[in-house]
This record gives structure tokens, C-alpha cells and sequence, in this order.
């Protein structure tokens, strides 16, 4: 996908030299150029990625098979143009849903299936899709979204997240099941300072799933019962989710965040409705309860990051 638009994309880029912005008075090709630049690197940089991690015979087989898909669309164009609103279903059904399955990001699946469509099907000239690519990278509200995921990832970094899950776990460690309800809180709180539920799952998942293994809880019990959190705070603010989807559409992105808590306290209790009717004959014997000093202690070093979400 990336070799096929990097023309259209340089094509844009010149088309945008006409342009000048009415701020700095330059030409528009300066900021349109960052697309076939970045095209470039990011084709370059999975290249690299391929040669490393796979050899030789199976890249050769991958391109081969990739050209060849693309010989058979190319040969069926005469056949495709006839028929009209059925090539819809054909590409964004057929093309769409075979490369799901083959494991390529939907990112570039739909995008496929859009230079097909385009490509193959009608007269429309291939800038439009890298037109439409820059407007909707355009939205400045998107800015928010590396930040957040850099939020997360230093959260994870300066044990925040720890010193939170140490402070849960201090109160409801002694309780059957306390672990798990303190892995549903703890997603729901550092939720609410990171917008990247990969690097949630990264902060909490390391500090409880030892000592829950010691319990007696099995991997993969942790692993659903991670993966239903990781669901579950999908509407908390920042949500990056929500983000994209307020940018996208135009809802009012405040209206979204306020919305998704509810949502979200819900799918909370219900977790830990099924947690105590799972758990509730753990065996404790061996669990000492914090004492109150551990626990202010704990609840000092957690502050901060207790503090973020407000």
C-alpha cells in the first residue's frame, strides 16, 4: 500500500505548491511534503523490520504473492468497471475481510481496498485518497494522542503506577479476590491519567500477576480478566478511542469523555460482581492484612499519581 500511493502522494505535494498559507506567507508544498517524506520512511522502516525478523525465501514468497494478487485485480479491470455498486461489496467486504484475516492492520487494509477501488473501478484521480489522508491527519484535537500515549509510557517508567497499584493492594489485598478487584480499579484510575491501554495493561499487569499466581490464580483467568479492564476503560477519559472519534465526527469531545464514565463505573461493578462469585472461597490463611502506618505510608507515595486524574 505504501510503494502504490507514494506517487499520488508526491503528486499532492506538488499540486500544493500553488497554495500559499496565509500565516507564515510560504509555500504549502513544505507541510504537504511530509506525506510522500513519510511515506517513504515508513516503507523504508518495514522493510528493515521484514529483513530482520523473517529470511530471505519468505519475504521473496510474500512479494511474489502480493504482486500477483495485484496482476489478477489488474487483469480483472475490464471485468470490475461494469458492475457498478457491486464492487463496493467486493472490496471493502472481500478485499477488507481477506486482509484481516491475513493479519494486516486494518489501517492499511481499508486503505487497500480504497486504491482499488479508486484505482480499478473508477476515473477518480488517486490524490484524492492522499487528499483525504492529509485532511483527517489535520485535526489538530490529534495532537493530544502522542502525548497521551507519552503520559503513559512515563507513568509506567517513574513507578506511578506501581506506587497506585501498591496503595490498592494495601487496602483490599486481605479481602478473597482483593487482587483482582485492586487490577479493576487500578486500570480504571491510571485509565484516567493515560489515554494508551497498552501501557496501562504494562504498568499494572508486571506488579500484581506474581503475587496472584501465588494466590492460586491461573494465567488465564489474569489474562481475560486483563484484557475485559483493558475493554472496560476503552470510555474513560483520555480515551484515545474517544479522541479519534470526537475528531472524526465532530461530536463534542468533552460530551464524549462525560459520557464514557458511566459506562465505565458499570462494566466495574459487573467485573467485580463475577470476581466475588469466582473467588469468593480463596484460601487467605497465609495473607497478612497492612497495617494502618503501611498503608498511609503506601497512600504518601501514591499522592501524585492519585492526584493526575484531577
Amino acid at each position: 500500500f505504501l510503494v502504490l500511493i507514494v506517487h499520488p502522494a508526491y503528486e499532492y505535494a506538488y499540486e500544493e505548491s500553488f497554495i500559499t498559507t496565509p500565516a507564515l506567507q510560504i509555500s504549502n508544498t513544505w507541510r504537504a511534503a511530509a506525506l510522500p517524506v513519510g511515506i517513504c520512511l515508513m516503507a523504508l522502516f518495514a522493510l528493515l523490520r521484514l529483513a530482520r525478523a523473517g529470511d530471505f525465501k519468505t519475504f521473496l514468497l510474500a512479494a511474489l504473492t502480493v504482486v500477483a494478487l495485484i496482476g489478477v485485480f489488474w487483469l480483472a479491470q475490464p471485468m470490475l468497471r461494469p458492475l457498478g455498486n457491486l464492487n463496493l461489496i467486493i472490496f471493502f467486504v472481500g478485499v477488507v475481510g481477506f486482509c484481516v484475516f491475513a493479519g494486516v492492520p486494518i489501517g492499511f487494509a481499508f486503505g487497500m481496498a480504497i486504491f482499488g477501488y479508486l484505482a480499478l473501478t473508477t476515473r477518480t484521480p488517486l490524490m484524492v485518497l492522499v487528499g483525504r489522508m492529509d485532511e483527517g491527519m489535520s485535526h489538530l484535537i490529534l495532537l493530544s494522542v502522542p502525548l497521551f500515549v507519552f503520559l503513559g509510557l512515563l507513568i509506567e517508567m517513574t513507578g506511578m503506577a506501581r506506587a497506585m497499584v501498591a496503595f490498592l493492594a494495601s487496602l483490599l489485598g486481605h479481602v478473597r479476590g482483593g487482587l483482582h478487584y485492586v487490577l479493576v480499579g487500578a486500570m480504571y484510575l491510571v485509565s484516567g491519567i493515560s489515554g494508551s491501554k497498552a501501557a496501562d495493561m504494562a504498568a499494572v499487569a508486571p506488579v500484581l500477576f506474581p503475587e496472584m499466581k501465588e494466590r492460586g490464580a491461573k494465567p488465564g483467568d489474569l489474562v481475560a480478566l486483563l484484557a475485559a479492564t483493558g475493554a472496560q476503560t476503552e470510555t474513560i477519559p483520555p480515551s484515545l478511542v474517544l479522541i479519534t472519534i470526537g475528531s472524526v465526527t465532530g461530536v463534542s469531545i468533552s460530551a464524549l469523555f462525560t459520557g464514557g464514565l458511566l459506562p465505565g463505573v458499570v462494566l466495574a461493578i459487573t467485573l467485580s460482581a463475577l470476581v466475588w462469585w469466582r473467588y469468593r472461597g480463596e484460601n487467605l490463611s497465609h495473607v497478612q492484612r497492612a497495617t494502618r502506618s503501611e498503608i498511609g505510608k503506601a497512600f504518601i507515595y501514591a499522592l501524585p499519581a492519585l492526584a493526575l486524574p484531577f
